[in-house]
């Protein structure tokens, strides 16, 4: 990349254009034309729209050949948005770091970390003490790092997942390593499964389907408690009969 004639640590106010490229680069994914088929931190298409930027301060590096992006920043394009407090992009290896509050919002998919950095020529990134939520299939990615090592893969070291919201939820899988294929499976070495997050079940490995398309199968217990009953665990068997008929069996035990 070309970086223009700018003198050492030079500030350039909100929506500064020298950051343009920077954030085309980001949020738009890499387009066929100009780097081949590349796919961006989430999986996201890319798309070709004007980019918007907004923060307290842009400037840049000329010995570090860096532009710094700092206070607030928020970046919009499209349907995507990118918060954090604060945004560089190295020259020298084309990589971006958002770090600070990091949101990066895409549709109904959301990532939320303290610290993410990409390289651009790969589009391979990791994602620091992060929760990915991905809408399409349902799951919540949880770890202390997030690794996107190809195309829909990614790599979690001492991290959850589950397909239930909130911070207790029914049920999940704990593990030091998890590796999940989006629409094939997650392999989970040393997997705890967890109810209400107290550990229930330990498997040496196991393989979970993360599939948006419905499948035969045995589904999540849920735990729920009563003063009649006392605490019941709700088993259930879903059976994908065809594309316009299924069924669910339950069997509940108290």
């Amino acid at each position: 990349m070309n970086f223009l004639p700018i003198s050492r640590k030079q500030i350039i106010r909100p929506f500064g254009i020298l950051l343009l490229s920077m954030v085309a680069f980001l949020l738009a994914g890499l387009t066929p034309e100009s780097r081949g088929q590349q796919i961006p931190v989430l999986k996201f298409e890319a798309v070709r729209e004007p980019v918007r930027i907004q923060a307290d301060q842009v400037s840049y590096d000329h010995k570090d050949e860096a532009y710094v992006a700092e206070g607030k920043v928020e970046i919009f394009q499209g349907d995507r948005k990118l918060s954090a407090d604060r945004v560089t992009l190295s020259g020298k290896t084309n990589e971006v770091e958002a770090s600070g509050n990091v949101i990066l919002v895409q549709g109904e998919d959301i990532l939320r970390s303290e610290r993410i950095k990409v390289d651009l020529d790969t589009s391979l990134g990791i994602i620091v003490r992060g929760t990915l939520f991905l809408k399409k299939q349902h799951f919540y990615l949880r770890g202390e790092e997030i690794e996107r090592i190809g195309e829909g893969t990614y790599r979690i070291r001492k991290g959850s997942l589950t397909t239930c919201d909130g911070d207790w939820p029914d049920w999940r899988f704990t593990s030091r390593e998890i590796v999940v294929t989006l629409e094939d499976y997650a392999a989970i070495e040393g997997a705890t499964f967890e109810i209400k997050n107290v550990p229930v079940l330990y498997f040496p490995y196991l393989l979970f389907p993360v599939k948006a398309q419905r499948q035969s199968g045995f589904l999540f217990p849920r735990v729920t408690f009563s003063n009649l009953s006392g605490v019941e665990l709700n088993n259930a068997f879903y059976w994908a009969i065809s594309k316009n008929m299924d069924a669910t069996f339950y069997l509940d035990l108290a």
